[in-house]
């Protein structure tokens, strides 16, 4: 009722600590491996999305710079070609005018009659001019190089404005409807470059001679060039600093995840280590509960059975004692049986006692300083009756009265003794079983040796394993385990050399301690 009781406290206590340890992790622990996978690297990843973000700004910015830049550029080039080739168009309609004697009074028509004249269809040919135009100051078309009559727009309208203080103006003017050479009418990207002609006499302006040249072509291949090196350039100087700055925020996100694992891990153990030593204290609570009641329970069997052995062992005396008769020696031989057993018997009570306590032996060791050969002599009185039963001689050889040690005598004599009864028990009538002694240094060496019938080699192994069964049924199994604690709990060394059927010998060694 106790054991199955215990059990069930061990299993409700260790259950309780391993439902509530995990809690504290329970959070991270239950992440499937794809999440755990993304908050690996989600330092990572964050910088992937703000490097995105910024190179994609960085792109329209660059396109934006350029496109204006370019616009301004080619406007700066065209607006030169254009006042170039309007200067030559302008001396001509100068001269044109002057030598027509018409002035600046001129009417529409007749400046359109005069401008027909001249031949202006190769030079417009060879030059990247798609229309002349020349305008009166007040906006109105004089002469246009194209058939088709196109009104001046607000682009060109402001620009043209800008040239009738007398100083050339010329402006950028995207997707305009002009007339080529041919006659094609189509839309283009255009610089329109205005002159001012002023007139000699009164030196105001008297007409004003627009230039467009077309630069679709060249706007679109400057642009695309000059975006090309720059987004070139700097996608070599962004992209330098991108890789150096990925990999030592990837170095850093392992890093961190490794520092993550590491404190994970150190958590896991710390629980486990919890988990362990809770068991193991309830283990030892339990081993504790289990031997105080096998004490209990020993004692009291021990002390039922003593007590009335002792009787039958005082009355076979009695008995003995007061045999007469023709009977007197066949009763005498059977009590002194009966006495041999009652005997035995009490000798197994008192080391199953002593086994029981061996678990407290170290500190129950009373240690005395005496001489060697009184250890001998209490050992030749205890078995002496036990070997003069089988007829049997004990021979103790190599012990010198000077020798001292400091041991616990009683608990010595009671292991050789066990031992010697063992040597006695499986040797035959009449034998000798020879007890050797020796003193060496700090230790005492003793050899007790049988001519009996041998331990085989799985006994032998069965004896001296660890773990040996002190429950045997066997009564040399018990008296050599007592054996055994007595002289490992002297910090002493015991084996044994035996083969079936060629005897035994059991070898010990003693730490004397201090023995002066």
């Amino acid at each position: 009722m106790l054991t199955s009781t215990t059990n069930q406290n061990n299993q409700s206590l260790i259950g309780h600590t391993e439902t509530q340890r995990p809690r504290s992790g329970g959070a991270f622990y239950g992440q499937s491996s794809g999440l755990l996978g993304l908050r690996k690297y989600r330092l990572t990843g964050l910088f992937l999305l703000v490097s995105t973000m910024i190179f994609a700004s960085v792109a329209l910015a660059i396109n934006i710079t350029t496109t204006q830049s370019e616009e301004e550029q080619i406007v700066l080039s065209t607006t030169a070609a254009s006042i170039k080739d309007a200067k030559v168009v302008a001396r001509i309609v100068t001269d044109l005018l002057d030598s027509s004697a018409v002035g600046s009074n001129l009417d529409s028509a007749q400046i359109m009659e005069s401008a027909s004249s001249l031949n202006l269809v190769d030079f417009l040919t060879d030059s990247e001019i798609v229309g002349l135009n020349l305008y009166l100051p007040d906006g109105a078309t004089a002469w246009s190089s194209s058939a088709r009559s196109v009104e001046m727009g607000s682009d060109q309208r402001e620009i043209f404005e800008n040239s009738l203080s007398g100083s050339i103006a010329s402006g950028l003017v995207q997707g305009t409807s002009v007339t080529g050479p041919s006659g094609i009418v189509y839309d283009a990207d255009v610089v329109e470059t205005y002159v001012p002609i002023s007139d000699f006499e009164t030196g105001s302006t008297a007409f004003v001679l627009g230039v467009t040249r077309d630069v679709t072509t060249a706007l679109s291949a400057s642009i695309r060039q000059s975006r090309s090196a720059i987004f070139r350039s700097t996608a070599i100087s962004l992209g330098t600093g991108f890789l150096v700055l990925l990999i030592t925020v990837f170095i850093a996100d392992i890093r961190m995840w490794k520092q993550r694992v590491l404190a994970i891990n150190s958590e896991r153990a710390m629980a486990t280590h919890e988990l362990s030593v809770a068991k193991m204290n309830l283990a030892n609570w339990e081993l504790r509960q289990i031997s105080s009641e096998r004490e209990k329970i020993l004692s009291t069997v021990s002390h039922e059975l003593k007590t009335p052995l002792t009787s039958m062992i005082a009355f076979t005396d009695i008995v003995s004692r007061n045999q007469t008769g023709e009977k007197a020696s066949r009763n005498m031989k059977h009590l002194a049986i009966v006495k041999r057993s009652g005997d035995h018997l009490l000798t197994l009570i008192n080391d199953l006692l002593s086994s029981n306590r061996m678990g407290s032996m170290d500190t129950a060791l009373q240690r005395d300083r005496f001489e060697a050969v009184d250890l001998f002599d209490d050992l030749r009185s205890v078995t002496g009756p036990i070997l003069a039963a089988k007829r049997q001689t004990l021979a103790i050889e190599g012990v010198r009265e000077d020798q001292m040690v400091q041991l616990d005598r009683r608990r010595m004599v009671q292991a050789l003794s066990n031992l010697v009864s063992n040597s006695s028990k499986f040797s035959a009538e009449g034998s000798i079983v020879l007890v050797e002694s020796n003193i060496e240094e700090s230790e005492i060496q003793i050899f007790i040796a049988d001519p009996g019938i041998g331990i085989s080699d799985e006994k032998l192994a069965e004896m001296m394993s660890v773990d040996a069964d002190l429950r045997s049924d066997q009564a040399q199994d018990l008296g050599f385990q007592i054996a055994r604690d007595i002289i490992g709990a002297h910090n002493g060394r015991l084996s044994i050399q035996s083969q079936s059927g060629q005897g035994t010998r059991v070898n010990i060694a003693v730490p004397i301690g201090d023995a002066g």
